[in-house]
């Protein structure tokens, strides 16, 4: 089924017109009216709202963007993978000295682990692994404001909290066009700093994620400069970090 999760009114109090729902309905969409809008991560709030209350079992949920159009074909490909939360593109993060530098494409191989999805070019997850769906909302709800933002790094960090492992398919062409004009606070707001700035929260509050994402940028470099000269590098990398980490725990200092 093809659901869409639109709130009554959006965070910034505009009404949504229910003309243009009936329209997409008409085309066999679901429409899935939900109470409060939370941002960009509405897409998969709504979605396990409606699965609870449908009270359905069993179900992988594909979220992609609304201002993306894509090959159908990937909707197939994502399904067919059988993973439990996967993408076509996927993003690491850069760590320097104990904090977050920036955010980097990291040239993994496909069916590999990775530390963020990126649901423009196309996300599967399984619904159990956001249900109950409270929890997930009350966590949510504590982050602080810049974190609503970025939807794709908050499903990250809650999905490999539950001790599961992103996976990057094999990347092909799947948008044929990506127009976030009418978004501009994600598409400027997000990538001038704010996406580095809610990275830099999930590791100062989650430990898990720092030692997670640096195994996963370790592959990538075991992968690229070879298993014995990657090795070498890896096991400086770590020694590094721990003397940094230590330095700070003693410090106070980032």
């Amino acid at each position: 089924m093809i659901l869409v999760n639109i709130p009554a009114v959006s965070r910034k109090g505009i009404a949504y017109d229910p003309k243009k729902a009936a329209a997409l309905e008409q085309k066999g969409v679901i429409i899935n009216w939900i109470d409060r809008d939370y941002g960009p991560i509405t897409k998969l709030f709504g979605t396990l709202e409606f699965i609870e209350k449908q009270g359905l079992q069993d179900v992988r949920i594909i979220l992609v963007d609304d201002d993306v159009q894509y090959d159908t074909s990937i909707f197939g490909k994502l399904i067919d993978s059988h993973e439990v939360a996967a993408g076509f593109v996927s993003r690491d993060a850069i760590i320097e000295w104990g904090r977050i530098k920036d955010t980097l494409w990291i040239p993994t191989g496909p069916q590999q682990p990775t530390a963020i999805l990126e649901t423009y070019a196309g996300v599967i997850y399984s619904a159990d692994l956001f249900l109950p769906f409270a929890v997930l909302r009350d966590w949510y709800l504590s982050l602080p404001e810049f974190c609503h933002n970025a939807d794709d790094l908050v499903i990250a960090a809650w999905v490999q909290s539950r001790g599961t492992s992103l996976i990057k398919l094999q990347n092909e062409t799947q948008a044929l066009s990506h127009d976030a004009g009418e978004t501009p606070q994600l598409n400027q707001v997000n990538l001038i700093g704010n996406n580095t700035k809610v990275l830099q929260y999930f590791f100062d509050h989650f430990y898990f994620l720092q030692w997670q994402t640096i195994l996963t940028i370790l592959m990538a470099i075991l992968i690229s400069y070879g298993w014995l000269l990657g090795l070498v590098v890896c096991i400086a990398l770590v020694v590094a970090y721990a003397k940094k980490l230590n330095y700070r725990a003693l410090t106070g200092k980032p």
